[in-house]
């Protein structure tokens, strides 16, 4: 079991080295690829739960979403629960580039 979990973690290791150089093939930074990889096109997602995901304070994720929203990936929409919430939509672009990365 120890050398299965050693190659997980080799070949965990060996593609993130990748992220970088695929980010900079779509024009993106690596933590916007991995927040449009932790959104998902299906459900709305508050921006306080993706900067838990991304293990970032919510103040450093405006920047991201900033970036991605501009380039048209993803939008702020108020939340149906709680109209001060704003969750993150992806958007049919977005969702492209997702299925892509």
């Amino acid at each position: 079991m120890d050398d299965t979990w050693e190659l997980l973690m080799d070949l965990v290791m060996a593609e993130r080295a990748r992220i970088p150089q695929i980010a900079a093939e779509f024009r993106l930074s690596p933590p916007q690829v991995h927040a449009l990889r932790v959104l998902s096109p299906e459900q709305p997602l508050p921006m306080g739960r993706l900067a838990c995901a991304l293990g970032c304070d919510a103040s450093n994720v405006t920047g991201i979403v900033d970036r991605l929203e501009k380039r048209g990936l993803i939008e702020r929409r108020p939340s149906e629960r709680d109209r001060r919430v704003k969750v993150l939509v992806v958007t049919p672009e977005g969702a492209r580039v997702r299925r892509r990365l």
